[in-house]
């Protein structure tokens, strides 16, 4: 359903997930840029964690919490791949196929998430070896802008054609925030100074925007 404003129409706008091949989200990633789902999710989660340490001074009656760090926050998100054109869309708009065979569709989300990883329904000849690891993905829609990576995916498929050809697929996917390096501490090898003396631990921090 298009959505009125005035005397223009507005397109509802698609989950969009991008793929890039660097951290910065700058070099976006040759043959599988980006990829609008077919349906948006009807929820989404976000979490969020915080570590700490316990301890209990002598004599104290409990015990008191000290911060330690922030994990990256995760979403959670279900997508839904249909084959059975019910819905009047068909795969091609997902995974430039006409079949009704979901498996491709999965296995192009899995290329652009993780290179190299593929459904054992249809084998990938071009696949990535799976040793470059996930991509740096962005996630739009809407309000939702995400630079993250691909946690965990489980896809379960629904529904079959008779010849047993997946129909239907739910991804339950996690992406994890991706909040770029900050700050990264180097501790230096410990080296005698030349004159003799205590040996000192250098360390060098360095800043990324």
């Amino acid at each position: 359903m298009a959505v009125f404003f005035g005397s223009y129409i507005q397109k509802p706008a698609q989950l969009t997930i991008q793929a890039f091949k660097d951290r910065e989200r700058s070099n976006r990633s040759e043959g599988f840029e980006e990829l609008i789902v077919m349906f948006n999710p009807e929820t989404y989660s976000l979490s969020y964690r915080n570590n700490f340490v316990e301890s209990q001074p002598v004599g104290a009656s409990g015990r008191s919490l000290d911060y330690v760090s922030s994990e990256s926050s995760n979403l959670s998100l279900k997508l839904i791949l249909d084959g059975t054109k019910v819905s009047g869309k068909k795969l091609d708009q997902f995974a430039e196929t006409s079949a009704s065979d979901v498996s491709k569709a999965v296995d192009k989300f899995l290329q652009l998430t993780v290179p190299g990883v593929s459904t054992s329904f249809v084998p990938v000849a071009t696949a990535v070896p799976a040793a470059e690891g996930p991509r740096y993905l962005r996630l739009k829609w809407g309000a939702l802008g995400l630079n993250c990576m691909l946690s965990a995916v489980t896809v379960n498929y629904t529904l079959f054609s008779k010849q047993g050809i997946p129909l239907r697929a739910e991804l339950d996917a996690t992406f994890i925030e991706d909040k770029g390096i900050k700050g990264k501490v180097e501790v230096a090898q410990p080296k005698a100074p030349a004159g003799g003396g205590p040996i000192k631990l250098g360390i060098s921090i360095y800043q990324y925007a």
